[in-house]
């Protein structure tokens, strides 16, 4: 699955390389700080391996210039491919739910990614996380047509700034049930998200 909508937009990649292009380490984790990466490196390229994919995210109030870009240089030397996952911030009127992200947010993420100097040509950047739960979307029903939205604003917005960077779709609840009110099941929710033209060009 993450194969197939990392594909998106593959006619606009432009700058970008296609990362079915040569084989590589497909092992990946995913950690929450910075200061996990060398243990989580040790992990990914165990055996001999080299450019295993390590999965982190990244807060909209988490812009801490000097702290990610020494993550970033710790991933070039220890051979780590990071994939940075956008997060919004706890509502502050609900803070058992996630706000729902802006234009604004992807626009300060876009700005503030495309300062740093990534280790790997292609820039990966997952569009949030599980957004066909309600509480990762605010608390109100998850969209697919809102986040469709967002998907076609954050590929103009970062494609502005850098080509090479590379969008990848929110992972889903796999566990998620379809009653519509606070899930969406992900298969569900992938059907009607890549049926929406805004997302598959």
């Amino acid at each position: 699955v993450v194969i197939m909508l990392s594909l998106l937009f593959t006619d606009q990649v432009q700058a970008a390389e296609d990362p079915l292009k040569n084989p590589n380490n497909p092992i990946g984790v995913h950690i929450l700080f910075t200061d996990e990466l060398e243990q989580a490196a040790k992990l990914v390229n165990s055996n001999g391996g080299e450019w295993g994919y390590v999965t982190i995210p990244i807060q909209i109030g988490d812009r801490d210039l000097e702290r990610w870009q020494k993550f970033m240089d710790l991933c070039k030397k220890h051979k780590v491919i990071p994939l940075v996952r956008l997060a919004s911030e706890p509502d502050p009127r609900n803070t058992s739910v996630w706000r729902k992200p802006t234009d604004y947010d992807l626009v300060d993420f876009a700005n503030f990614l495309s300062s740093l100097s990534w280790p790997t040509k292609n820039k990966y950047v997952i569009l949030y996380n599980e957004v066909n739960r309600s509480d990762e979307w605010g608390g109100s029903p998850p969209n697919p047509a809102e986040y469709a939205e967002i998907v076609a604003y954050a590929h103009d917005v970062f494609k502005t700034r850098d080509q090479s960077f590379y969008l990848i779709l929110s992972g889903m609840d796999a566990a998620a049930p379809d009653d519509f009110v606070k899930h969406i099941s992900g298969f569900t929710y992938l059907e009607r998200l890549l049926a929406d033209p805004r997302i598959v060009k």
